[in-house]
């Protein structure tokens, strides 16, 4: 049921009523056991409603308009009290909607259409009775008081007084709160006995919101994903690789060992699904039952055009996105990021520690999203390491790609031309523009060592302006010809101070630049191992704070790097937050500073080791 309400929140957030919803017109589609996806099809009779904009529908609707009016038409069965009194379709507005969902669910829950009983009535009959009297609730007293409360609110005879789609998701019946009251009573098993096993599921649950690819068994990397629209619904597909339709205690098991690294015990597990699920005959719990191991799901809906949040907000939620896509615009309003249904965003406020929103964040289509509050986030975030790496390395790769797509989007840059070569800029000169590579092959020169090559795309020359100091390398054009774009540092420095989120992030790129040149121009070269196990004095496996200060300290050019941005750097991967001397850094997170990898590859890296 909330899966045909959240699509007519869509529907209605672009002016689109379907004034001809029935059983007939719904679908239950799927491709693989389990991951069901519920349609609205037939659309037929859809009404459509002028907002200053097109509609997916414009055309379909001129087409209409260009004709004579017509008689309302659809299924009377289905129509509110409202609609009989309508001669046409334009008439028709969401709240029809929303009365046909009341009494399909009545039919759905106690078996008879609410004024078709025994299924004989004629048109002129129900239309009597729909206008009349009201819905025999008598017939649903076996219901729970909420459910029936939710059938009333659907087919209230007030359109205005009448539940929308939004409001009907976040109602008590469809939210779960009450089925999960009446699971607790009837159970033997008192689920409040295990809110720890619950707490550590709902986790297992958000790690698959983060990053589901590096949680799947290897041999089922490749299974399609694309109908699986839902968010929850993915979640499910990794706990169930097997494509049984239920989730097991061995499903149950996996996940958690992987994102919390601790073993559930047999009896946990068994104990876990005895106290949830509502069906004893099934081997698991369902999609159902899943679901109401995430009890903090909150769905909310966003009209096209419609900030989430803007500058300054409370940053109190991050939002997983369920359908549409959103907008991420910076403080001046420059547009730096597109994403869409999967992606998550708004962690930056909580990851930070900050109570303030950055950027702005606007709905370019109707969305659907999945919110996280900040008490939730920090019980998910502290109870995985792969959780919290996973999520701190997404939000600082994101954050980097921004900004440089914000320095891409500026227009005060001059264009040059280079030959093979021909220098940009010699070791020891004072830093006065960065750079960004139009063309060809560029290398990064550091006492005869090629440190880094620079391919289209890729920017060079910050951190001299970041940190006022002179250039630690030189640039050289290796390809025939080389086109760059240069930014007076003036100018730059400008444009980060107009934004502090995405300068941190281009400070924290330059510090890795500089400590990357420091171990390739020392005794180790390329062998991170080395240094990695130089460093490692106690032999632990990972470094602490003090080593890793230590080993660079020790590197042949280090009088360049100033201690300052030492510390800085070890605090950008403190992934404790606490501050304090035991980073803990493991060969694949100090593997990842020095080697360009992906976020695929840095992530994996990081759910195998």
């Amino acid at each position: 049921m909330s899966e045909i309400l959240s699509a007519l929140a869509f529907l209605h957030n672009i002016g689109v009523t379907h004034a001809d919803l029935k059983p007939e017109n719904i679908l239950l589609c799927s491709e693989h056991k389990g991951s069901q996806t519920v349609k609205i099809i037939d659309f037929g009779c859809a009404s459509t409603e002028k907002r200053g904009e097109e509609t997916l529908f414009s055309e379909r609707h001129e087409r209409v308009n260009s004709k004579p009016s017509i008689q309302s038409i659809g299924t009377k069965a289905y129509w509110p009290p409202e609609r009989f009194l309508l001669p046409t379709i334009e008439g028709v507005r969401e709240a029809a909607d929303l009365w046909a969902v009341g009494v399909i669910l009545f039919i759905m829950l106690v078996g008879v259409h609410p004024f078709d009983v025994t299924g004989l009535a004629t048109d002129e009959e129900i239309e009597k009775g729909v206008q009349e009297r009201p819905p025999p609730m008598h017939l649903a007293s076996h219901l729970s008081p909420s459910a029936r409360d939710f059938i009333k609110s659907l087919m209230n005879p007030n359109p205005n007084k009448r539940l929308t789609a939004i409001t009907a998701l976040q109602h008590p019946w469809i939210r779960g709160d009450t089925a999960s009251s009446d699971v607790i009573e009837g159970s033997n098993t008192k689920l409040s006995m295990y809110q720890d096993l619950r707490d550590t599921l709902a986790t297992a649950i958000f790690a698959t919101l983060v990053d589901s690819e590096h949680l799947r068994s290897d041999n089922n990397k490749s299974m399609p994903q694309q109908s699986l629209t839902i968010l929850l619904k993915r979640a499910f597909q990794v706990f169930d690789e097997e494509g049984k339709g239920y989730v097991n205690e061995n499903d149950i098991g996996r996940i958690v060992a992987k994102v919390t690294g601790t073993t559930m015990s047999r009896s946990d597990r068994r104990a876990m699904l005895h106290a949830t699920k509502k069906e004893s005959a099934t081997d698991g719990l369902s999609l159902s039952d899943f679901s109401q191991l995430f009890p903090q799901l909150n769905h909310q809906h966003y009209k096209r055009g419609e900030n989430i949040y803007n500058p300054g907000d409370n940053g109190d939620r991050m939002f997983f996105i369920n359908s549409g896509k959103v907008e991420i615009l910076s403080q001046k309003g420059h547009l730096v990021a597109t994403l869409c249904n999967g992606e998550f965003f708004g962690e930056g406020s909580l990851l930070e520690h900050r109570n303030y929103r950055v950027t702005t964040a606007r709905a370019s289509t109707p969305v659907d999203l999945i919110a996280v509050n900040k008490e939730d986030f920090a019980k998910y975030f502290a109870s995985g390491e792969v959780v919290k790496q996973s999520l701190k390395l997404k939000h600082r790769e994101r954050i980097l790609a921004q900004a440089k797509q914000l320095i891409r989007l500026q227009t005060n840059f001059s264009k040059r031309k280079l030959s093979e070569g021909e220098l940009v800029f010699v070791e020891g000169d004072v830093g006065k523009s960065m750079f960004l590579v139009d063309e060809g092959s560029l290398e990064a020169r550091h006492g005869g060592k090629t440190l880094h090559h620079l391919e289209i795309g890729d920017s060079f020359g910050e951190s001299s302006l970041l940190f006022s100091r002179p250039r630690s390398s030189s640039v050289i054009c290796t390809s025939k010809v080389c086109g760059i774009y240069e930014m007076k540092g003036s100018d730059f420095l400008l444009l980060l101070q107009s934004d502090p989120e995405h300068a941190a992030a281009l400070r924290d790129m330059c510090r890795k630049k500089m400590l990357q040149k420091a171990i390739k121009s020392s005794r180790f070269g390329d062998d991170v191992s080395r240094a990695f196990k130089a460093a490692d004095k106690d032999q632990s496996g990972t470094l602490s704070l003090k080593e890793m200060k230590d080993l660079m300290l020790k590197l042949g050019t280090n009088s360049e790097i100033p201690e300052r941005e030492i510390m800085a750097l070890l605090k950008s991967l403190d992934t404790d937050d606490d501050g304090q001397e035991s980073l803990g850094l493991c060969m694949s997170l100090f593997d990842c500073l020095f080697k360009p990898y992906t976020l695929t590859e840095v992530t994996s890296s990081l759910f195998s080791s």
